[in-house]
């Protein structure tokens, strides 16, 4: 009996713990589905909360430590931080947990192998940037992901000096964007596909210079493409994507001469004036005209005038400028914004501001630049370069009325608009509006553009 009763009591026991461990592994669940869910609400704010949402992450990796899309939301917040070290091992620890999710709705995050090639690109571990671009590549869904895939690695490619590997890739990314553009004809796939491949569509800029590789964290609030195709269309997309990934491609001296433009762009990024005035020209002798030319002899005149060699970058701003009225090219804007920044930075502000002139008059008749956006080769709108030019002039009503302007669009990002506040504030400043300026600098600082401190000091020091 007595028997009986302890082993009811022990049923009981072990039924009651079942159930309060049931109901704590609910709490936890609920816990970690709420902290992933708070943490992709500070990724997708503007602006971006990156604290919040690693703190929110690291939370649900303390509840669940298996939960590989709360390793893939710290990896985003991570990239966005610049913290590619960090965010390649979370993105790998996703990746080895087996759950990454191919793409999360409605913050469009790419694939994990895709976000850690392009950390590995930025900790300059090229090889393994290749490999993981490589992967993404296979297993792409839509022709606008492999066009970014294929822009990424040819970067890759060539700061690996494998020359005929970058031209193979970026024609291929021309195939895959051709593609993807015969399928779709929403304005907001156009907006998209501008973000995935770094900001220029399918002109040869982007190819020539080198620009910023797709950034993933920039779809983090690109908004939501058309992503729905009829079946015949989607079947038609897949066909053409694994034409693209086999086609033979013949490689010209015209597309060298682009590979060597990228080369020569990214060398100058680093520092290494010598070898990107020899890409330049190595560039300029198999493609002596047409755009790409114009974007060499813009890019050798910007290594010139970083060297302090006037004359030199004089010259070729003259050869530049022979060239871009009869290239027709969708990039005539950009060549432009380039030829105004060159200027600029030799202080020939009147010849700087005239270029901006001329590539806000073209932009209308450019068919990938948006005029609400106007954004130039590295991203910046081209009224925060003329309000600048116009501020070294000392017109600085000028320069705050182009300010004031680009503020007015919806569609710059968090960066940009703190750093447009700041340079406002300078010209405030300048004017003794000083109630305006620091307004303006905690506009800056609340955008998380990094004011120069001597300024702030500066400015208390007037305005107590």
């Amino acid at each position: 009996m007595e028997k009986k009763i302890v082993l009811r009591r022990i049923k009981i026991v072990c039924t009651i713990s079942v159930c309060l461990l049931f109901l704590l592994a609910s709490g936890c669940a609920d816990e970690t589905v709420l902290a992933t869910s708070r943490g992709w609400k500070c990724l997708n704010q503007l602006p971006t909360d990156y604290e919040g949402a690693i703190a929110q992450s690291t939370k649900a990796i303390q509840l669940d430590p298996q939960n590989a899309q709360a390793y893939f939301l710290r990896a985003g917040a991570l990239l966005g931080c610049e913290d590619w070290r960090g965010a390649a091992a979370d993105y790998t620890k996703a990746i080895e947990l087996g759950d990454v999710p191919y793409c999360l709705q409605p913050y469009q995050i790419p694939g994990a192998y895709f976000a850690r090639g392009y950390c590995h690109e930025k900790l300059s571990d090229y090889g393994k940037a290749v490999a993981a671009y490589t992967v993404w590549i296979q297993s792409a869904k839509r022709a606008d992901e492999l066009s970014a895939a294929y822009v990424n690695r040819s970067r890759c490619y060539v700061l690996l000096d494998d020359i005929e590997s970058a031209a193979r890739d970026t024609k291929r990314h021309e195939a895959s964007l051709k593609l993807w553009r015969s399928l779709q004809s929403t304005r907001i796939s156009e907006e998209f596909l501008s973000a995935a491949v770094g900001g220029a569509l399918s002109g040869v800029f982007q190819a020539t210079t080198g620009s910023d590789p797709f950034d993933p964290s920039v779809l983090m609030v690109a908004g939501t493409p058309s992503r729905v195709l009829d079946r015949s269309r989607e079947a038609s997309m897949m066909n053409g994507m694994k034409k693209v990934n086999e086609m033979d491609v013949t490689i010209t001296d015209r597309d060298l001469a682009r590979i060597y433009n990228v080369r020569a762009h990214q060398q100058s990024r680093m520092d290494k004036s010598k070898n990107a005035l020899l890409d330049y020209t190595r560039s300029i002798k198999l493609n002596p005209n047409g755009e790409i030319a114009v974007s060499a002899y813009l890019g050798r005149a910007e290594v010139f005038a970083a060297i302090k060699q006037s004359a030199s970058a004089e010259a070729n701003l003259a050869k530049a400028a022979e060239l871009i009225p009869d290239v027709n090219s969708p990039d005539t804007f950009f060549f432009y914004g380039k030829f105004g920044s060159v200027q600029a930075a030799l202080g020939n502000n009147d010849a700087a501001i005239s270029a901006y002139n001329q590539a806000i008059e073209v932009a209308p008749s450019q068919p990938k630049i948006d005029p609400q956006k106007l954004f130039t080769f590295g991203k910046r709108d081209i009224l925060l370069l003329r309000g600048i030019t116009y501020s070294n002039k000392g017109d600085h009503d000028r320069a705050i009325a182009d300010y004031s302007k680009a503020l007015k669009k919806k569609v710059l990002g968090g960066a940009q608009h703190g750093e447009i506040y700041y340079q406002r504030a300078l010209s405030y400043f300048a004017k003794n509006q000083y109630g305006r300026a620091r307004s303006d600098v905690d506009l800056a600082l609340k955008f998380g553009y990094k004011v120069d401190p001597d300024f702030i000091a500066k400015l208390n020091s007037v305005s107590h």
